[in-house]
């Protein structure tokens, strides 16, 4: 559990934290805290119908982080961190792109086919495009803009 610093003040600082859930005492705040909700109509399935969620809980379908309160699941999407690299990449089954060294991986390369690339032997090539380079058949190319 987080605290935080709310208001400062000349005397002091005021600290507040989220109230402590004793899902055991049968007059718990069902609002402050939905995990003790046991209830099956306040119970969600999730996206695919098969599984099912207390009040409360979290989890993330498709890229999107999930809730259950009180019956109602709500989603939003997933919060990926900023990146400060030149390429990124979102490699499959994950939702937030990783930093790549290897630009012919990059997936943050517009392809625009009104720009070219020259490749090694002068043939001009739309952006997009993947050839293998001429002489060398196990050294395949891919023609990006940034």
């Amino acid at each position: 559990m987080q605290t935080q610093v709310l208001e400062a003040s000349e005397d002091g600082k005021i600290f507040c934290r989220r109230t402590a859930c004793d899902c055991q005492n049968p007059n718990v705040d069902l609002f402050c805290c939905p995990e003790c909700d046991t209830r099956v109509t306040s119970q969600c399935l999730d996206q695919s119908g098969h599984k099912l969620y207390r009040s409360g809980d979290n989890w993330t379908h498709s890229c999107q982080q999930c809730r259950c309160l009180e019956g109602e699941a709500d989603c939003w999407p997933l919060a990926c961190p900023s990146l400060s690299c030149e390429y990124t990449a979102i490699f499959e089954g994950e939702c937030c792109p990783r930093c790549v060294s290897d630009p012919c991986l990059a997936d943050n390369i517009v392809y625009d086919i009104q720009k070219t690339c020259l490749d090694s032997s002068g043939v001009s090539r739309l952006s997009g495009a993947v050839w293998t380079m001429a002489g060398s058949p196990c050294t395949s190319c891919k023609c990006k803009w940034s």
